[in-house]
């Protein structure tokens, strides 16, 4: 008879790939791709180990750690750590089942024949959750009107709830098409002949023709006295 693999499955609507390092387990480190756009991914968990010191005089000892809690830890701990989770109703798109299913067509039809409801209420809590995170934005671009307070997953979430009309998601979208100063660094417009932070003159030649028209103003000379 074939042995029994201890497996279970991780399912992921996440728009981001997830690293999830659980120190002293072997292995310890789960690298999970991003879920396609609008759908999810299957991502297998085997059994761990980690050893456990006894004394000087005899060898570790190593103990199995079951595939469905380091399954429960990888998700956990991941959702309990991102901004605007809140338990069992905004939560991303994350979990876990017993058993084992490949990230393929047969994988997922199996899948979701029997996991449909599950697809269904992990959708809900991340549109949820994307929602959470956008308020946070406004919230945030409200007071302070800075785009280092939003962050990439808060512009991703306004997307996917096709949001794309939020003030920050705008000008973060000009500002990514923003040019930079010679000079100073600083982000000007691709057009601009004079960097407004440092005053460089970045055209010379339009600087001179479309800012001080030297080519149709005549020179004014000081009077004699």
């Amino acid at each position: 008879m074939p042995s029994y693999v201890d497996v279970s499955t991780v399912v992921t609507m996440l728009p981001y790939p997830l690293l999830e390092i659980k120190p002293g387990l072997i292995p310890e480190r789960w690298k999970i791709p991003a879920a396609p756009d609008g759908g999810y991914l299957l991502f297998p968990v085997q059994r761990c180990f980690h050893p456990v010191y006894i004394d000087e005089n005899r060898p570790r000892l190593i103990v199995p750690d079951p595939s469905d809690v380091v399954a429960n830890s990888i998700v956990e701990d991941h959702k309990c750590a991102m901004l605007g989770y809140v338990h069992l109703e905004a939560e991303p798109g994350l979990a876990w089942v017993n058993g084992e299913y490949r990230d393929d067509e047969s994988g997922h039809r199996a899948f979701e024949s029997m996991h449909n409801d599950l697809l269904k209420e992990l959708r809900e809590m991340q549109s949820k959750w994307f929602r959470n995170l956008v308020a946070i934005a406004d919230d945030d671009w409200a007071r302070y009107r800075q785009h280092k307070f939003v962050t990439s997953l808060q512009r991703t979430a306004a997307m996917s709830l096709s949001l794309v009309n939020r003030e920050w998601l705008l000008d973060h979208r000009i500002e990514e098409a923003l040019s930079k100063c010679k000079f100073c660094f600083t982000q000007v417009h691709p057009q601009a002949c004079i960097c407004y932070s440092c005053h460089g003159i970045l055209d010379m030649e339009r600087y001179k023709i479309e800012f001080l028209g030297a080519g149709n103003v005549e020179t004014v000379r000081p009077a004699k006295l």
